[in-house]
């Protein structure tokens, strides 16, 4: 019996790990699809009295920004600040915007006339 059991542990730890997924990111460019989220509000804020945050995710470096808001409204001035940052620093414009529906948490119709402006396609994902 003992034998049996030590075949079994002395069997796993011989496999081979499984491979890891094949990699999903179908984007070419920098900021040609970046993703969104608006987080909160939380129960306690920050000491300047920040609430909430967005995160936004670029799809080809999977490159992470986060900033603090005050309210959900202040999320479309970081959005502008953001597409002018990139067109600014790396010569690159914002194509897409994916977001399980973060404009109807607090963004308004001001952000989707810029994206519209702008040419940026706002892909909602409903989960």
């Amino acid at each position: 019996m003992e034998l049996i059991k030590q075949c079994l542990i002395s069997s796993k730890t011989w496999q081979h790990r499984l491979p890891f997924p094949h990699n999903e990111i179908h984007t070419t460019h920098l900021f040609e699809l970046i993703h969104i989220e608006l987080w909160g509000p939380y129960r306690v804020q920050t000491y300047n009295g920040y609430k909430y945050f967005l995160t936004i995710v670029g799809d080809y470096s999977t490159t992470t920004w986060t900033h603090l808001l005050a309210t959900k409204s202040n999320a479309t001035s970081v959005l502008k600040g953001f597409d002018e940052m990139a067109y600014t620093q790396f010569s690159a414009k914002v194509k897409t915007i994916r977001s399980n529906n973060t404009l109807k948490l607090g963004l308004n119709k001001e952000v989707t006339r810029y994206f519209l402006s702008k040419g940026i396609i706002h892909q909602k994902c409903y989960v």
